[in-house]
């Protein structure tokens, strides 16, 4: 069904808008979305500059931003869907619950519907930021050095390849763990609204 509480926050045609938006992103590898930011927006934003009269230097901008640029664009394409269904999740009658005591239609989203939504889409989230963290990876590929490029360099002079790798996949072990448990934590310490919502 189509959210009535999505529609409460952006109307039916902003919710297709940002649909068509985000949707395309789910589409393409994102290898392939970092070689377009690396090597396809520079241009753009050149191009804009020439045609405003204004010549802007992107040699300035560092490799990170693009892939920054680039992960965001990924991951906001299933975290849109994964915030559209958790407030689809959250019972319509708390509205009405939240009107008979007297809030407004913001005091209601803020303080009733937004909570619980977050407490359905933690887990989710969760598991969606720990892709994140892992797919930093291939950053590589437009000159980030990031974990995995640095063993590459580090392991190269001796050819220790493998013990590097043990060591990055340790490092991300390590990394993912430590958020998985603040994750679990503030999941924890949601469960009041996920209880209320079931």
């Amino acid at each position: 069904m189509t959210s009535s509480w999505y529609s409460l926050i952006c109307t039916q045609a902003q919710t297709r808008t940002l649909h068509r938006a985000f949707h395309p992103n789910r589409l393409h590898p994102m290898t392939i979305l970092l070689y377009i930011s690396y090597y396809a927006l520079p241009n753009i934003i050149y191009s804009y500059g020439v045609s405003i009269g204004r010549e802007i230097n992107v040699d300035a901008v560092p490799a990170v931003a693009y892939a920054i640029i680039a992960l965001v664009l990924e991951q906001s394409a299933y975290a849109s869907e994964i915030f559209r269904s958790s407030l689809a999740a959250v019972d319509e009658g708390q509205m009405e619950a939240a009107y008979s005591v007297g809030m407004t239609k913001t005091q209601a989203l803020v303080r009733i519907v937004l909570p619980q939504a977050m407490a359905i889409a933690l887990p989710n989230l969760s598991g969606l930021f720990l892709g994140l963290v892992k797919g930093t990876s291939l950053a590589y590929y437009v000159g980030v050095y990031e974990i995995t490029a640095t063993a590459n360099l580090l392991a190269m002079p001796a050819l220790n390849f493998i013990e590097a790798y043990i060591m990055t996949t340790i490092i991300y072990e390590l990394i993912s763990f430590i958020f998985n448990k603040i994750f679990r934590t503030v999941e924890n310490n949601l469960k009041k609204f996920r209880a209320v919502a079931a």
